[in-house]
């Protein structure tokens, strides 16, 4: 029995069942035998060259050899190692995760009407969250990656449950909108804040809307990290070329380096205190941008809020919500796999502006 219930508890216990898992996994088992490899062999040439651009010539106990050429060149393949080494450990994390998962792992979701606990388990790594009754706004049983999701009023989304079909997760998304007397129809979320989202309210009526705080901060590790690698490599060359001296190109590199380092970090400071933010008045809308050296203003006088769906020619499924006025339209956020936060959003931003909402094709919030 998955769904158990004792007093005033209730405890769902899911994990992956049937053989199908296996044949999912040996995939992605020899997959990640090879990235084991290529992960060792990166990371070895990643040292070596960080050693060689940084003290020359030290490995094979010799003098550098003074050509500034061969600094530029172990900065080229520094910048290369750096940004192949990135995708190449996130994407065998994310595979590492999902083979756990698939073997592994165990998820127990337990709520009373206090509030809701998420234990969770793969291999020897466990991590358990709760979450408060007033905390909750909405839970979306269709999530990204067929996952139970939960609202925050603070704009965070927490994944509730990954395991589980499709009709559990709708069981357990009813329950706890009963329980918690959560939105059961999207316009009753016009009340809450839009998930991924914060909002503040001006003196004069107006409401800003701009990326939350999480979201904000992930951009912020994005392009800090890119600055991180760019200085590193900038400051290698720099200290090379000191201390060996070298022709005007390997200077010219490094500039170039320390200038593209200056810039990601200046796009990291902006995203810090929200790159991109959206003002709502009755009857219009004002994207503001701000770019490295200017902010532009955009203006939508009366327009039009439509969330639609479209499907590719895989049969893949997405969804947009468009701002779209007489001259000009915008996708606010990215395509997302599930309308439900965008309905979410449609709501929001449509009731503090006294207009409506349209959906593409009609009955798109009940598919």
């Amino acid at each position: 029995m998955w769904l158990e219930k004792s007093a005033e508890l209730w405890t769902a216990r899911l994990k992956p069942s049937g053989r199908s898992r296996y044949a999912a996994a040996s995939p992605i088992a020899m997959w990640l035998c090879g990235w084991a490899l290529g992960e060792i062999i990166a990371l070895g040439m990643l040292v070596l060259v960080l050693w060689e651009l940084f003290l020359p010539g030290a490995l094979a106990g010799r003098p550098g050899t003074g050509t500034p050429s061969s600094g530029t060149g172990e900065a080229v393949v520094l910048l290369f190692l750096g940004v192949w080494l990135g995708f190449w450990t996130v994407g065998g994390i994310s595979a590492w995760r999902a083979l756990l998962a698939l073997l592994v792992s165990e998820e127990r979701l337990t709520f009373n009407p206090s509030g809701v606990t998420r234990w969770w388990r793969v291999g020897p790594w466990r991590s358990e969250r709760h979450l408060t009754r007033g905390a909750l706004v909405d839970v979306d049983p269709e999530g990204p990656e067929g996952t139970l999701v939960a609202s925050l009023a603070s704009g965070e989304t927490v994944e509730l449950l990954r395991c589980g079909t499709v009709e559990q997760r709708r069981e357990l998304a009813g329950l706890l909108r009963e329980l918690f007397a959560l939105a059961r129809d999207e316009p009753s979320l016009a009340d809450h804040t839009p998930p991924g989202w914060e909002w503040e309210r001006h003196p004069e009526g107006s409401w800003v809307l701009r990326p939350a705080r999480h979201v904000r901060q992930q951009q912020v590790r994005t392009w800090g990290f890119t600055a991180l690698g760019l200085a590193t490599c900038a400051g290698g060359l720099a200290w090379r070329l000191v201390r060996d001296g070298g022709a005007w190109t390997g200077a010219l590199f490094s500039w170039s380096l320390a200038v593209l380092a200056a810039l990601a970090g200046l796009r990291a400071w902006r995203s810090l205190r929200g790159r991109e933010s959206w003002t709502v008045q009755r009857g219009s809308l004002l994207h503001v941008l701000h770019g490295l050296f200017r902010t532009r203003h955009t203006v939508y006088a009366a327009p039009k809020l439509v969330l639609e769906r479209t499907v590719d020619g895989d049969g893949d499924v997405s969804f947009g919500l468009w701002v779209r006025s007489h001259v000009k339209s915008k996708r606010l956020g990215p395509h997302a796999s599930t309308p439900r936060g965008l309905l979410h959003l449609g709501y929001w931003l449509a009731r503090r502006m006294r207009g409506k909402l349209t959906l593409e094709p009609p009955d798109l919030g009940r598919t």
